[in-house]
């Protein structure tokens, strides 16, 4: 009986230390990014980015390429990497910046954070991965 036991606390103990594996993976990138100590750009440091053209290489969280072109007033389109143009506009909520493309029927906005000269990583409200941008000079 008292094996038993001993093997059935050591089968609670195996089952506790996989869970927690498995949900030590589920952190987000965006919370990885506030644990290192990384705060996502403000109102202020978002609008600074877009008082002139910007141009951006990316990569979505499923590893497809675009290139996003912004203007001063708002418009913007991006070209995806097998090559259809998307265009529509964009504006700032808050601390997030909000897109909404012509052909969808629905805005997505998203936390920047800054990691690296002229990198950064976006993440969508319950989107674990983000996607990354590097402005072109």
């Amino acid at each position: 009986m008292k094996t038993q036991i001993c093997l059935n606390k050591k089968m609670i103990f195996a089952v506790i230390a996989v869970f927690a594996l498995i949900l030590g993976g589920c952190v987000s990138g965006k919370q990885k990014l506030v644990d290192q100590g990384n705060k996502p750009l403000t109102n202020m440091e978002l609008k600074e980015i877009f008082t002139q053209k910007q141009v951006a290489d990316g990569t979505n969280s499923e590893g497809h390429s675009f290139v996003v072109t912004w203007l001063p007033d708002g418009s913007q389109s991006a070209l995806s990497s097998s090559g259809k143009t998307y265009t529509g506009t964009y504006y700032f909520d808050g601390d997030k910046y909000c897109s909404k493309l012509d052909h969808r029927d629905f805005v997505r906005c998203t936390t920047w954070f800054k990691v690296g000269e002229n990198k950064y990583k976006l993440f969508r409200e319950g989107e674990p991965g983000g996607s990354t941008l590097v402005l072109r000079e």
